[in-house]
């Protein structure tokens, strides 16, 4: 395989770079739609968006808890 050109190993890695950019990209946007919406859940009381972004260290669901001990975290 050449170094350089069309079909070369610095092609693939370059695109191997790119997709790995688009997934940080998405990630640090979902990360920042969360912190808005657990923000915007704080300051103001309200529960938008609670199923996705757990604000509590513990659910207060009762179905989470199994003999009174939770049954997972959310972190």
């Amino acid at each position: 395989m050449k170094l350089l050109g069309k079909n070369s190993i610095s092609t693939a890695i370059s695109w191997i770079f790119f997709l790995l950019f688009i997934l940080t990209a998405f990630l640090f946007a979902y990360v920042l739609f969360g912190y808005a919406a657990s923000y915007y859940n704080l300051k103001t009381g309200s529960h938008v968006l609670d199923e996705i972004f757990q604000t509590e260290l513990v659910s207060n669901k009762s179905n989470d808890l199994v003999d009174g001990k939770p049954e997972k975290f959310y972190l």
